[in-house]
């Protein structure tokens, strides 16, 4: 863990469902809400575990005795706090796990995986993610926070945010996630994997997800016509559908 950040007993974590435990990580901007439209598929044969990332909803926030804010809005401090939220669950190892990620949770799950490696986890979903952000999938143009927070705002008008994370851990997870290069981690997965993508999406090309599901030795590829960013939102009993049916196997 990061020196100073020590956040996992103050996360807000949601569940709900009975069966194995399949953790499921929101994006820059969401919440564990975000999950919401699907859950009546997954809930029904699975935990849902949902954590609301640092600066979301009742989670902390950054503090000072934290360490430096750009580590604690970071994917490497995401990816610990999924590495303990997978080691919990799992029983350290003894249960294997399942996760899906949707946006920057596809970074967080990737990081983990670079970081931590997959050995307690039985399955992975990627939504509407990408492997490199600076290869094209600009959810945000300004380079600096200030104009950052501002395109947080009106992107989360834009896709019709409830309740979205607070403006300044968007900007600095937006610079930890387009600085991240997640290419060659892809080609070491070796976990069923599932990558869903809906093909018209703006904020994150659907190249992206291709590339995910191509480096991935054997994914299983689900592309959603007409669909943009918001799959949940725009294809929420097709994604809620065939993520039930991927990870029952």
């Amino acid at each position: 863990m990061q020196k100073g950040i020590r956040v996992i007993d103050r996360l807000e974590v949601r569940c709900v469902g009975e069966g194995p435990p399949l953790i499921l990580v929101h994006g820059i901007q969401g919440n564990a809400d975000a999950w919401t439209a699907v859950l009546p598929a997954l809930a029904d044969g699975f935990r849902c575990v949902m954590p609301n990332l640092p600066g979301r909803k009742l989670s902390p926030r950054w503090r000072p005795t934290d360490g430096p804010i750009e580590s604690f809005y970071s994917l490497g401090h995401y990816a610990q706090i999924l590495a303990e939220l997978v080691d919990r669950h799992s029983d350290s190892g003894r249960w294997p796990v399942r996760i899906a990620g949707w946006s920057m949770g596809v970074s967080v799950i990737l990081e983990y995986a670079q970081r931590f490696g997959l050995a307690s986890v039985a399955g992975i979903a990627l939504c509407s993610g990408t492997p490199k952000a600076a290869s094209g999938a600009l959810w945000f143009k300004s380079d600096t926070l200030e104009g950052i927070m501002g395109e947080a705002q009106r992107r989360a008008e834009r896709l019709g945010l409830k309740d979205p994370a607070d403006h300044e851990a968007v900007a600095w997870s937006w610079r930890s996630v387009f600085a991240a290069d997640h290419v060659q981690i892809l080609s070491t997965i070796r976990v069923p994997t599932l990558v869903v993508h809906g093909e018209q999406d703006d904020d994150c090309p659907v190249a992206h997800g291709q590339s995910i599901a191509s480096g991935i030795p054997g994914a299983q590829w689900c592309p959603l016509p007409g669909v943009g960013h918001s799959v949940f939102g725009d294809s929420a009993v097709t994604v809620g559908q065939a993520m039930s049916q991927f990870f029952r196997g």
